[in-house]
């Protein structure tokens, strides 16, 4: 369990929720939803990925291979569905 996710379940919903604002504003670099697939791939597949963040398994792979690397609107999609799941 990451510290992160230690933190917000053991904080308020307001707290949570300007944590949730704080990391959206943080994390604007595509790069930074790769190395959240990436973590995430370590405890989920790519198929209960594709269910979670409704993003084709093969286009998450390409992401995670940095073949390519999410646009603007899907990033910030990787990103809301992230914080959802912690």
């Amino acid at each position: 369990m990451s510290i992160f996710k230690v933190v917000v379940l053991n904080t308020s919903e307001e707290s949570r929720e300007a944590i949730r604002v704080a990391s959206l504003k943080k994390l604007k670099s595509p790069y930074t939803a790769v190395k959240l697939l990436n973590s995430l791939k370590g405890l989920y597949t790519l198929k209960e990925l594709e269910k979670i963040l409704e993003i084709n398994s093969h286009i998450l792979w390409r992401y995670t291979a940095l073949i390519n690397i999410p646009e603007k609107k899907t990033l910030q999609k990787i990103i809301e569905k992230y914080l959802k799941i912690i």
